[in-house]
């Protein structure tokens, strides 16, 4: 059997963000959620802030704004203003919370997902940050397969103190 081999760059530059949320990030995503729904699972929505930080990690700023709903402009920037805060970063280390359950509303699913980040810049400074992220995801017939993903919805980061 072949193995399917694709760089993070490869897929991000395909539009394929959606494949490796579900088939990638989540090895379960060919289940079926219940017998009434036989649309494929999604990704668990911590596999979408880990793939988010991975991009970043990796360079691939693109990709990583593609993780906001709405192509990137939930995050509440432009891509120019999205790439230029990360400038000067050379990686950030990510640590989930436990995230909250799962709300309903509309024809939506939320739910909030807290984080700590330490980032690492170009200069050899380290910055601490914590806050959560809240991700959504559709629920209603029509909705595309990338909008039944869940997606970085809203952040709520701000400077921490250091650990150490």
């Amino acid at each position: 059997m072949k193995r399917f081999a694709m760089s993070l760059h490869q897929i991000c530059a395909r539009g394929l963000l959606w494949l490796v949320m579900v088939a990638v990030l989540a090895p379960a995503a060919m289940a079926t959620t219940s017998a009434d729904d036989a649309r494929p699972a999604v990704a668990e929505p911590g596999a979408v802030v880990r793939f988010y930080y991975a991009a970043i990690n990796a360079g691939e700023l693109r990709c990583a704004y593609a993780a906001w709903a709405n192509d990137g402009k939930a995050s509440g920037q432009s891509y120019a203003e999205f790439a230029a805060g990360y400038a000067h970063t050379q990686r950030v280390k990510l640590q989930l919370g436990k995230p909250g359950r799962v709300d309903a509303a509309a024809g939506s699913r939320y739910v909030t997902i807290p984080v700590t980040l330490e980032a690492a810049r170009d200069d050899g400074s380290v910055e601490h940050f914590s806050g959560q992220y809240v991700l959504r995801r559709a629920v209603v017939p029509g909705a595309t397969r990338q909008q039944r993903q869940w997606q970085l919805y809203t952040a709520e980061i701000e400077p921490a103190p250091s650990t150490q």
